[in-house]
């Protein structure tokens, strides 16, 4: 999240403003980032004293919502449009030998002949924290017929999962027993 620890940056620095613009980047699939700013709305046009940034699916549609932590003033509650008519996945990991929320667990999925790998992470931003359930966009077209996933647990264990179906959430358990 920007915004300047500074308060009074802009009396010894006119290049530098204490209140900052959020910075919105697309990825072009090609490992290059884009300024979407202008798109993103007036949030991203005016400057925040921002601290904190969540990224969850708050609204349950399968893209990713923001929430933003500002200093002295109200979060901001950004609900995300872009691509929700596109089909995606949800999971949400239950770890019974390894930690409860699967921190740290490489979810792999195979779906319409891409291949797409997560991590799931701990820790978030300053005065913040994620959705702890991992999203994978599966891009533009139909649902692709057959979604296969392998999760590597933080135990070492591999599970396999068959036939997830799209435009939903699917919550996975740990086996408790080594396959």
């Amino acid at each position: 999240m920007n915004g300047h620890i500074n308060p009074v940056i802009e009396l010894t620095r006119a290049d530098v403003k204490y209140k900052e613009p959020p910075l919105l980047l697309r990825n072009n699939g090609k490992g290059v980032f884009q300024t979407m700013n202008d798109a993103g709305g007036a949030t991203f046009r005016t400057g925040q004293d921002g601290r904190g940034l969540a990224v969850g699916d708050f609204d349950n549609d399968g893209d990713p919502d923001v929430a933003i932590v500002r200093l002295k003033d109200k979060p901001i509650l950004l609900r995300n449009n872009v691509g929700q008519d596109k089909p995606w996945v949800g999971l949400q990991l239950k770890g019974t030998r390894s930690n409860r929320d699967g921190i740290g667990a490489k979810l792999t999925l195979q779906a319409g002949g891409r291949c797409m790998v997560r991590w799931v992470t701990g820790g978030g931003s300053y005065l913040s924290s994620q959705d702890r359930r991992v999203l994978f966009g599966l891009g533009a077209g139909p649902a692709p017929k057959e979604v296969n996933l392998e999760i590597r647990w933080p135990s070492g264990q591999i599970q396999k999962v068959t036939g997830l179906r799209t435009n939903r959430y699917h919550v996975i358990q740990e086996p408790a027993v080594i396959q």
